[in-house]
């Protein structure tokens, strides 16, 4: 694609494009950094490193980048792009392949993002992104019912906890701590562990999209969409979790169109996800849509088995009862075991 179109798509100004190419111990990075409003390179160069060199010509590429835009960089953000969480290139790439297979989004790949980024801690056991990312996959198992031991939680929060002992400055570790208290239905502390995510770094839209839906279950809808969306332009490619975020709140709103419109854009994402079709069963049950919200609920099934009505009602993180109590009734009368 030309530079001018990705500029027009992603509502940016600067595009980097390049190439990694990788053989035996040596490793060849291209970049070029582009003005894409005009079409013209700002910067470009080509690395021929050694591969144990991985890091040292990621901050070289960094600092070039920043000196090219004539960006004047606070401490704490110059600190932050040259951050390194481990100088284990073998556990690095461990955790990166962890996060990938965690994405996927299913039993099989969770389980497989466990085992690399386990092996990434036993590379190098101070990894505290490893540690914060370990916890994200053992939250997801219990959100979605893929495991029946009762600790996945707790093992959760305690991993997250360890990576921000090891590094209190790690955003990813406090956005996920959010995601426990919001699933504990303790949105005060949810919203200050993800508000302290943003703070960290104010570009991480994960962060973002999780401070606007704990807004969005606390009632205040406008700021929370605000957010979800920002954090939409700021990921382009970013994970179906955004699309079932807005859906929810359409879902409140009484707004079904725009509802299914955007969670049919999340099953185009990712038709896997699990937060996808549980939204459309909700939303599909409200509107007296009994068999496509049976449908749904069986889609449920199929990606997590140990899917229960019991695991439902801990995971809705609204304080309302009689919102829990008329979702859980919808799902026991689609079928949805105890």
């Amino acid at each position: 694609m030309k530079v001018q179109e990705v500029s027009k798509d992603l509502g940016v100004t600067y595009v980097l494009e390049g190439s990694v190419r990788k053989v035996a111990n040596r490793v060849r990075i291209t970049a070029q950094l582009a003005d894409a409003t005009t079409g013209g390179h700002l910067w470009a160069e080509r690395c021929d490193r050694d591969l144990k060199d991985i890091f040292a010509v990621q901050d070289e590429v960094t600092k070039n980048i920043v000196s090219a835009l004539a960006i004047k960089l606070t401490r704490n953000e110059n600190d932050h792009l040259t951050q390194r969480h481990t100088t284990n290139l073998e556990a690095y790439e461990y955790a990166l392949r962890g996060l990938e297979y965690y994405f996927r989004s299913t039993k099989e790949a969770n389980v497989n993002a466990q085992k690399m980024l386990s092996k990434a801690i036993e590379l190098d056991s101070d990894y505290s992104l490893a540690y914060s990312r370990l916890a994200l996959t053992y939250l997801h198992e219990w959100t979605h019912g893929w495991s029946q031991d009762p600790k996945s939680m707790e093992r959760a929060f305690d991993l997250a906890q360890k990576a921000i002992v090891m590094d209190d400055s790690l955003p990813e570790a406090h956005r996920i701590l959010g995601d426990i208290y919001l699933y504990r239905k303790d949105l005060e502390q949810a919203r200050k562990e993800r508000e302290k995510a943003v703070a960290l770094d104010p570009n991480y839209a994960d962060a973002l999209a999780g401070l606007g839906e704990v807004l969005i279950w606390a009632g205040n809808h406008d700021e929370g969409i605000a957010l979800v969306k920002k954090a939409m332009l700021l990921n382009p490619y970013h994970h179906a979790w955004y699309f079932y975020i807005l859906g929810v709140v359409y879902i409140s709103q009484e707004r079904y169109g725009n509802a299914i419109e955007i969670l049919d854009r999340g099953l185009i994402r990712n038709p896997d996800f699990f937060g996808t079709h549980l939204a459309l069963a909700t939303l599909y049950g409200i509107i007296d849509r009994k068999k496509k919200c049976q449908t749904e609920v069986e889609k449920n099934l199929k990606i997590s088995p140990g899917f229960s009505l019991k695991l439902l009602k801990e995971m809705i993180p609204a304080t309302d009862q009689t919102i829990v109590n008329s979702i859980i009734d919808i799902f026991r009368e689609a079928g949805l075991p105890d």
